[in-house]
């Protein structure tokens, strides 16, 4: 009766702070001064920022909901999440690129504590120090960029900046990087997977759906300002895409192996980005959300499976078919979705991605179907070696809460191919 009490007050707490967010925004919206220190007016709503907010607000209630049904998550947590929420609601609908800089940089406060305070091992601190690390020294080259834009075009506003493209020179080019390490690409990744095993699993599904689409909404931003011609660039993301995806298949532990298929992933939202297409765009946002919900409800599967088990090993986490028939099929569904089969909108983005690789060459797209293979080969692994086999560990099905969490998870990626705004 007690837990009882304390869930509802949660849940009543949650809402309560998700009314009070969407109602600063609409005063910011409604109220925002003309001019602030030349920050430009006001906020923005297109294509790109619409699915972000969309995304953010569904994600942000499962992650609500999967938090009350643990039975000891305190207040600091829930606020931390609150955090973190205003934060990227503001950083997918301001309009000027400072503010956006801000935003992205304010947001590794609450994770970061969130890793470092409730992870689940002592390397939790190193995850979060690499975490810091790299964000922290790119950044540095992305203020010294966006100074650099505002000195020559003299205005911080995204919509203006986006008139005339220019060339790209070092700066610009550093600030692609800075936006690269938040996807994150290979080379650029390896803050990720300590970030990841570590975080406990709703600071693994903000992290998955939420902030790494924070690099690719960023991506969107510059690339409409450069002119892309560097080819270098573009094949040490692709070969990295490659090489995350055959380390994907090597990995012992389950919740690494999602992390890494993450880096696969995002490398074809990077590709559809620079190749300066809408197609390429289109794609890009609708594997960014495809993703983000996918992801969000692989981390909570995993997290599922290793308190059953208690352990994320794959050759010690065995026999789920026997005796958690509810959990195989939702991992079942989700390991589908993870490799772009039909009707997902998944396979819907891919295949727009890959249109766009042709705008630079065959083999790049020869890359990418690679990775895509990959990508379906470490689903099917994924999902048949817990499901099969023999083990000594009692199991224990989910209940019909997370049952219908997962379903909120799946249920977008299937029924969004029906949908007018993509």
């Amino acid at each position: 009766m007690e837990y009882l009490v304390v869930s509802i007050m949660m849940y009543f707490q949650g809402v309560v702070g998700l009314l009070i967010s969407m109602f600063i925004i609409m005063l910011l919206l409604l109220n925002t001064p003309k001019k602030i220190l030349h920050l430009e007016e006001g906020l923005m709503m297109d294509y790109s920022s619409e699915w972000m907010i969309l995304l953010s607000v569904w994600l942000f209630m499962l992650i609500f909901m999967k938090m009350l049904s643990y039975q000891l998550v305190s207040n600091n947590e829930f606020n931390l999440m609150y955090m973190m929420m205003l934060i990227l609601f503001m950083a997918f609908s301001v309009k000027s690129l400072l503010v956006f800089f801000i935003m992205f940089e304010l947001v590794l406060i609450p994770i970061f504590l969130i890793i470092v305070g409730w992870g689940y091992q002592p390397e939790r601190l190193q995850a979060g120090v690499f975490m810091i690390m790299y964000t922290m020294v790119f950044s540095l080259i992305m203020m010294l960029g966006i100074l650099n834009i505002y000195f020559q075009e003299g205005t911080f506003c995204m919509l203006m900046l986006g008139v005339v493209k220019s060339e790209m020179n070092f700066l610009s080019v550093m600030m692609i990087l800075s936006m690269l390490v938040k996807f994150p690409v290979y080379f650029l990744h390896s803050w990720l997977p300590k970030a990841h095993v570590q975080a406990p699993s709703y600071g693994s599904m903000v992290l998955a759906g939420l902030l790494l689409k924070l690099g690719g909404y960023g991506m969107i931003r510059l690339c409409n300002f450069f002119i892309f011609k560097q080819m270098w660039l573009l094949c040490m993301i692709t070969l990295g895409g490659l090489y995350s995806a055959v380390v994907s298949i090597r990995q012992k532990d389950m919740k690494s192996m999602v992390a890494y298929s993450s880096i696969s992933h995002m490398m074809f939202v990077a590709v559809g980005l620079m190749s300066g297409k809408m197609e390429g765009l289109k794609g890009a946002v609708v594997l960014m959300v495809a993703h983000g919900l996918c992801s969000s409800g692989l981390f909570m599967m995993m997290d599922s499976i290793y308190s059953t088990m208690k352990t994320r090993m794959f050759i010690l986490s065995k026999s789920l078919g026997f005796s958690s028939s509810l959990m195989v099929m939702w991992l079942f569904f989700m390991c589908v979705s993870n490799m772009s089969a039909p009707p997902t909108i998944n396979l819907y983005s891919e295949v727009f991605l890959l249109f766009s690789g042709f705008n630079y060459s065959f083999n790049i797209v020869l890359i990418m179907v690679l990775v895509c293979f990959l990508c379906a080969y470490f689903s099917l692994f994924l999902f048949i070696n817990p499901s099969h086999g023999w083990s000594v560990f009692p199991h224990e099905d989910v209940s019909s809460f997370m049952s219908m969490i997962y379903f909120m998870h799946w249920s977008p990626l299937n029924l969004m191919i029906m949908s007018e705004m993509i």
